[in-house]
């Protein structure tokens, strides 16, 4: 494929020799060859040294008999100057001769107005080119010829309008490009050319509306590459391509709906990549091999729907992952290989039914895990490799049955723990390990018939931990009603009683 190969390096070795300033214009040779094989020779606008005019600021096609090819880096940056020394207030006229525009050209060039039409030959945009250029008030006009769009081009041009036509010769959509041109608005298509998008490229750009359509090429989503785009709807569909969605990928995209279907390729979900999408509601289905999914990944995705199947490969589900997903249901099946579940991970997921199992492996069981899941059932049985359970692990979970058998590894149990579970019926049986627990852990757990503690030395207690309806058993009645006091339970007995 051919390709443009001269842009901003053109200056070559005559550059020094021949820089000249016309007509205000500092200007030097260029270079550059055509897409058709054709070598052009002009000239490249290095800096301008002229008062500005007052209406409109035009590029000329030629400076000196020569055609202008190209802007060069930082040409006009800090143009914001033309509004607050000259009064410049007007649209920016570019020739159809231009090639390339360098980084930073016009950056921060706040005076420039109306819309924004780039030349129908422009290949190159560099970075930053048009960035916080925030007068522009009109049309976006993105030349056809375009194959390389540098990072954070138009970043932050708040108020430029009308719809964004994505061209068919750009590979890549790089890092920020359109982060916060939050009046743009329309249908967002991707070329079938385009391969990537990059970090925050689309971030804030609240008023696109319509469909997203990926292409079948598209490999590699940036974190936060569409973030806030919250007008955007329809079903997200991703192409078999993609391998790579990055953190916060399409945080509060509020729009999309439909099911949720992740590429097989997909093996580590990142933070917030899908949190507050609360219009998706279908059915979640998860890649096969997936080992990892980020922190609040799926929060707030409230309408997604049906059962949720966790991958047999999956080591760890990170602080909030599906935190508010009441939606989901059906039995929440841990995988064995699960090492970490993060605090609020299920927190508020009121769908989920019968009897829950934790994977052998988990060492502790976090804060807020279990919060709210107040539709599982059945007797709940901890693993014996767990130390502690945090602050509101299960609280509100009330409709466990059965006994309570804390494991003979843990040590304490956190603020609220079991607060509000009040379906357990049996005995709730304390280990000899433990040495803490923290207020109201079993607050309103009002139908333990029986405690059994097996620990000689009485565990630290705070307020309102048991429920007084309950006789407690213990190896030292004496030790346990000084720790404790006599009006904490029922009856305190020892252990050895019928």
């Amino acid at each position: 494929m051919k390709k443009l190969i001269c842009f901003i390096f053109s200056l070559l070795l005559m550059e020094s020799v021949w820089s000249q300033e016309v007509n205000k214009f500092v200007v030097a040779k260029y270079s550059c060859t055509s897409s058709d094989g054709k070598v052009l020779i002009g000239c490249i606008i290095k800096d301008y040294k002229g008062d500005y005019p007052k209406d409109k600021f035009v590029i000329p096609e030629t400076i000196g008999k020569k055609r202008v090819l190209a802007i060069d880096d930082y040409a006009f940056r800090g143009c914001d100057e033309l509004k607050k020394k000259y009064g410049f207030k007007g649209p920016l006229i570019l020739p159809q001769t231009i090639v390339s525009i360098g980084k930073y050209a016009f950056n921060g060039c706040d005076g420039l107005t109306g819309d924004l039409i780039l030349p129908s030959l422009l290949k190159n945009i560099g970075m930053c080119a048009f960035a916080d250029c925030k007068g522009f008030n009109g049309k976006l006009s993105l030349s056809p010829t375009l194959k390389h769009i540098g990072m954070s081009a138009f970043d932050s041009c708040f108020n430029l309008t009308g719809s964004l036509t994505i061209p068919s010769s750009l590979m890549s959509i790089e890092s920020s490009v359109f982060r916060y041109c939050g009046k743009l608005s329309g249908s967002l298509i991707l070329p079938l050319s385009v391969r990537s998008v990059g970090d925050e490229a689309f971030r804030g750009c609240e008023n696109l509306s319509g469909n997203l359509i990926l292409p079948s090429s598209l490999k590699i989503i940036g974190e936060a590459a569409f973030a806030g785009c919250s007008k955007l709807t329809g079903s997200l569909v991703f192409p078999s391509s993609v391998k790579y969605i990055g953190g916060s990928a399409f945080k509060d995209c509020h729009g999309l709906t439909g099911p949720l279907r992740l590429p097989q390729a997909i093996n580590f979900m990142e933070a917030s990549t899908f949190s507050g999408c609360n219009g998706l509601d279908g059915s979640l289905t998860l890649p096969s091999t997936l080992t990892f999914i980020g922190e609040d990944c799926f929060r707030a995705c409230s309408g997604l729907t049906g059962e949720l199947k966790l991958p047999s490969t999956l080591t760890s589900i990170e602080r909030g992952s599906f935190y508010g997903c009441k939606g989901l249901t059906g039995s929440l099946v841990l995988p064995s290989s699960l090492t970490i579940i993060g605090a609020s991970a299920f927190r508020g997921c009121s769908g989920f039914t019968g009897s829950l199992v934790m994977p052998k492996y988990i060492t502790y069981v976090d804060e807020s895990v279990f919060e709210g899941c107040s539709h599982l059932t059945g007797e709940l049985r901890l693993p014996s490799s767990i130390t502690s359970i945090r602050r509101s692990a299960f609280a509100g979970c009330c409709s466990f049955s059965g006994d309570l058998t804390i494991p003979s590894s843990v040590t304490s149990i956190g603020y609220s723990a079991f607060a509000g579970c009040n379906g357990f019926t049996g005995k709730l049986s304390l280990p000899s390990s433990l040495t803490s627990i923290r207020d109201e852990a079993f607050k309103e757990c009002d139908h333990f018939s029986d405690v059994v503690s097996l620990a000689l030395i009485p565990p630290v207690i705070g307020k309102e931990v048991f429920p007084k309806v309950a006789t407690l058993y213990c190896p030292s009645p004496k030790l346990y009603k000084k720790a404790f006091g006599r009006k904490k339970f029922k009856q305190i007995k020892l252990s050895t009683d019928d």
